[in-house]
């Protein structure tokens, strides 16, 4: 499973996966190859023809056909009733990513027009790659970085579907498609998995991230990122991955101000479930133990912030997605989620996103316009950081007044 991946939940929460050490088991024929939150595609690669041969083993055979696919059997079932459908490897022209897809992608990847573009990321990177005591290597800011703020946009070293065959794993564990440059990348990255597991299937399932999305999919995909995936964990994070499947590309954003010199952290597990859960479930996938600063705690603080933590995912996190419930809430009531979301310290940018965006909107229509530009700033750098677009949010930032809401409700008490 990839970083950022908790095993009670299906919602899916994106965190690279770099830190030292950690004991598994092995995968067995047809498991998943990833264990573990940007990526995109040279302009150089006018068409999606593979530089490397199909992988085409004959697959087992049967006869049951499923209705849905995203899971081994339906892969399976797929390969025996389609003799196109192979593991494909892409390489583009200047060689600067391996892409293993099914079919299906293709197309849908194609009809995408900025899916392989030149990308644009900051022009001197805001961090440098160094060792941290007890870390191995991590990412620590160079500047200050404002919330929201792109830290790196990069394509990834190796995309792979989540799901394969054992067969299919046999042939990735081979590097011998991956192009020189990136295999030394490749290989320079941790491995905390067995040694009776390939060394490349092992750098795989500790640093890979989820990337969710891909259009036309037929399973779930990863990857391993140069940068990305020298983050460190930390389950208060000050940085969030995005997968961007228009650009094909990753991203890593600010959530808080992150000051110069500070160490750039995103999350590998779920950072909603109490501390023993989290430390468990890190110490089994990754080795470590969770030093961050949410995992080190006076006992009463502790206790304070787990049941700050399963609260929101119980109970707020379902309310805040419920549709019927936006809008319905106080300031009061608002606010007390702005103190609950401080005590948890959990740094996700969706939560923050709607709280942020409800008391923007609550403070526009009454009229407030000091306290609607707190929070509408607050609303721009959460949905900048978790989408990588301000959706109108800057627009009120600098004008509240010219809001529908302002409009409809203050001007309507005002008798304009």
């Amino acid at each position: 499973m990839p970083r950022g991946h908790g095993k009670k939940r299906k919602r899916v929460r994106p965190t690279p996966a770099h830190q030292p050490e950690e004991s598994g088991q092995p995968l067995a024929s047809g498991q998943v190859v990833a264990e573990s939150t940007s990526v995109s595609v040279p302009a150089s690669s006018p068409s999606f023809v593979s530089s490397s041969p199909a992988i085409n083993p004959a697959p087992p055979a049967s006869t049951d056909v499923p209705k849905y696919y995203g899971d081994l059997s339906a892969i399976l079932a797929r390969m025996v009733v389609d003799p196109d459908f192979r593991m494909r490897i892409f390489v583009p022209p200047d060689q600067s990513f391996v892409f293993a897809y099914w079919p299906d992608i293709k197309d849908c990847l194609l009809a995408r027009p900025d899916a392989f573009t030149p990308l644009s990321s900051p022009a001197r990177p805001p961090f440098e790659i160094r060792a941290i005591l007890g870390k191995g290597m991590g990412m620590v800011a160079t500047e200050a970085i404002a919330p929201g703020a792109l830290i790196v946009r990069e394509r990834p070293l190796l995309a792979v579907p989540m799901t394969l065959p054992g067969f299919y794993m046999d042939m990735l564990s081979n590097t011998s498609y991956m192009p020189e440059s990136i295999r030394t990348e490749y290989f320079s990255l941790t491995n905390c998995k067995p040694p009776e597991l390939p060394h490349a299937i092992g750098i795989l399932n500790t640093n890979s991230v989820a990337l969710n999305i891909m259009p036309g999919q037929l399973d779930d995909y990863c990857g391993v990122f140069k940068s990305i995936c020298r983050v460190n964990h930390s389950c208060s994070p000050n940085a969030h991955t995005r997968w961007d499947a228009d650009t094909f590309a990753g991203e890593l954003r600010a959530v808080r101000s992150i000051a110069a010199g500070e160490e750039i952290t995103f999350p590998y597990t779920d950072i909603l479930v109490p501390r023993h859960e989290r430390q468990e479930f890190l110490l089994r996938r990754y080795k470590f133990t969770c030093k961050c600063p949410a995992c080190s705690l006076p006992p009463a603080a502790q206790a304070r912030n787990d049941q700050a933590r399963t609260h929101i995912d119980t109970v707020v996190l379902p309310s805040l997605l419920s549709v019927s419930a936006q809008g319905t809430r106080s300031v009061r009531e608002l606010l007390d989620l702005v103190a609950l979301l401080q005590e948890a310290d959990s740094g996700s940018p969706m939560i923050w996103r709607i709280v942020a965006k409800e008391l923007a909107g609550t403070y526009c229509g009454l009229g407030m316009r000091e306290e609607a530009v707190k929070w509408a700033r607050k609303a721009m750098e959460m949905t900048i950081a978790h989408t990588g677009k301000d959706k109108g949010w800057a627009a009120v930032v600098e004008a509240p007044e010219r809001t529908e809401v302002w409009r409809s409700k203050v001007g309507v008490r005002r008798g304009k």
